[in-house]
């Protein structure tokens, strides 16, 4: 039954400010992994495979005696694959490749030219990648965070002035973007000089960024 006298009250639709924001940390990178390789070609595997094991056991060994210890060293692929050229449309056999693949964490980056061209000396044909890292990175985020947080903030309440509206000042939703990614390798190629080979690891930037919702 509907009673005209008695008034119905309906709830206004809430009225929501959605804005981003992103924070970042700079600093110098701790430490550095050098992705690099043995790569040895033969008409036999075996021969292949004996000659890559004495170069690769030669590196290892030389890493060791210049203060990579033998934990910051492990073995990332191992391959023996057969070679073929074509020549007139016909497939001919040229022997095997053994490709022996190692990652080593130099903690000190200002030992990593020296580590590649001990390295080199001792057998290693290529360089696959660096890639620069930081310890306790999570530290780091956190404060980019806050940062992200502290802009998303300033950004909801300069957009409340604007528009001359009252801003509630705590959030109703944060969302933080799962899209979050550390330094990239970069790829370098081995070469062998006199010289130590010059490695700059400039600095890292730890970035976060947040979704945050006000009512207003």
């Amino acid at each position: 039954m509907y009673y005209p006298y008695i008034m119905h009250h309906t709830r206004p639709p809430a009225r929501i400010i959605t804005v981003t924001g992103t924070g970042h940390m700079l600093k110098e990178p701790d430490y550095l992994k050098i992705q690099m390789e043995v790569i040895t070609e033969n008409m036999m595997a075996s021969a292949a495979q004996q000659e890559n094991a004495e170069r690769m056991n030669r590196v290892i060994e030389a890493l060791q005696q210049i203060g990579i210890p033998k934990t910051n060293i492990q073995t990332t692929s191992f391959t023996i694959n057969p070679r073929y050229e074509y020549q007139d449309g016909q497939q001919i056999f040229r022997g095997y490749t053994v490709a022996n693949s190692i990652s080593v964490k130099v903690p000190n980056i200002a030992d990593a030219g020296r580590v590649i061209d001990e390295a080199v000396q001792q057998g290693v044909n290529q360089i696959n990648s660096l890639q620069f890292g930081i310890e306790h990175e999570n530290l780091l985020y956190e404060q980019a965070l806050q940062k992200a947080l502290k802009q998303a903030i300033s950004k909801a309440r300069a957009i409340a002035e604007t528009i001359q509206v009252q801003l509630d000042p705590k959030p109703i939703k944060i969302t933080e973007d799962p899209n979050y990614q550390p330094g990239r390798p970069q790829p370098l190629f081995a070469v062998s000089k006199t010289a130590s080979t010059p490695i700059e690891p400039g600095q890292m930037a730890v970035q976060a960024s947040v979704r945050v919702q006000f009512q207003y």
